[in-house]
């Protein structure tokens, strides 16, 4: 989003709440048998942007649902500045939420879908209608307040679903997988808008969801959630670049995960190749990672690990390959070139080098 296209953004700005502290407090939830949360703490710093990542089935959803009031706990707080919110109803808790499926009221046009919210709460409708129409324009949809849902594309759509859950004035915004609805462009050109406006707004938002670019691009900082646990949190570059499991390794980002063996020195070999030549800092090491654009490669015989290039996938500003290397025919090597890079045929030998200093010994 390029910016409010109004004088009176400064003004919109700052009708809005102060941004709340977000505190979960050892939350548990089960349903029957199958742990869905099994005990999650974190906290939420006011303005801040977090995103909840992971697979499907994870927890994530079900967090998000009992921060909005929707879920009872089993066991645990959720804190607003303080606050505990156990016995406080979703509908007062002050939330704004958008859903994956825009959830508008079909009948209602733009204009009076984002009303709704005002409407509950008795707002008069002078009030109103300004109060509406400002957000209509926040979002650049003031030409669409008297369209039916039906009329608008998906992405205008999650638009106005974005202005209704601003417009009652939260304290906390909750996203639940907001773009996952959309086509790719459209799904790109969205979280950019959002990302805009949420740190125009300085609103604490929690952004649900599966995809790792998305949380990469958008987020301040991503919690990785399995099994109903928090596997790691931290900003979007020290995830990618310091995963801490085999879990986050997988789930962030491509990563090649290796077996190896510590030899009496300390230093770690996989596929008979020494990776590195001295102790690591961690004792019984039995896995590392590597990032494809750090594996480089030798296409002449050379120190490296002998292995045959098996795929190739060409993706514009670069090509991925798959190697498999001889001494070890059970596993792959994923290595990504840039563009201009002389080309390698399926079939090619090659050496794979993994340079220490991206190497990262996994728990």
């Amino acid at each position: 989003m390029s910016g409010l296209p109004t004088s009176d953004a400064a003004a919109l700005v700052s009708s809005l709440s102060a941004a709340a502290a977000l505190s979960i407090r050892d939350v548990a939830k089960s349903y029957g048998a199958v742990e869905a949360l099994r005990g999650v703490s974190l906290d939420v710093p006011n303005g801040e942007l977090i995103c909840f990542l992971g697979p499907s089935g994870c927890g994530k959803t079900t967090l998000l649902r009992i921060v909005a009031g929707l879920e009872e706990v089993d066991r645990g707080r959720i804190l607003l500045d303080g606050r505990d919110l156990s016995p406080i109803p979703a509908r007062q808790r002050n939330f704004g939420m958008v859903f994956q499926s825009y959830s508008l009221f079909p009948n209602r046009t733009a204009a009076r879908n984002v009303a709704y919210g005002l409407e509950c709460r008795g707002i008069d409708k002078p009030n109103m209608k300004q109060r509406v129409a400002d957000m209509l324009a926040l979002v650049q949809l003031t030409d669409q307040a008297d369209k039916l849902p039906a009329q608008m594309s998906g992405g205008q759509q999650q638009r106005v679903a974005l202005a209704r859950a601003l417009a009652i004035d939260p304290a906390v915004l909750l996203l639940d997988e907001p773009l996952s609805a959309l086509d790719a462009r459209v799904r790109e050109e969205l979280r950019i808008e959002i990302r805009a406006l949420q740190q125009r707004l300085g609103i604490t938002t929690v952004m649900v969801t599966h995809d790792q670019e998305e949380a990469l691009a958008i987020a301040d900082r991503i919690v990785v959630m399995s099994q109903g646990l928090v596997e790691q949190t931290g900003t979007p570059r020290e995830l990618y670049e310091t995963p801490a499991t085999a879990f986050v390794a997988g789930f962030v980002g491509l990563m090649n995960i290796l077996p190896v063996t510590q030899r009496s020195d300390g230093a770690l070999e996989f596929a008979g190749t020494v990776l590195t030549s001295g102790a690591v800092s961690a004792a019984q090491a039995r896995l590392v990672a590597i990032r494809p654009e750090a594996v480089a490669i030798e296409t002449k015989p050379g120190p490296g690990l002998p292995a045959r290039i098996a795929q190739m996938t060409y993706l514009g500003n670069l090509t991925r390959f798959i190697a498999v290397p001889d001494a070890a025919p059970g596993y792959s090597v994923t290595i990504e070139l840039h563009a201009g890079h002389q080309p390698l045929a399926i079939g090619t030998q090659i050496g794979l080098r993994f340079p220490a200093a991206s190497l990262r010994v996994l728990a």
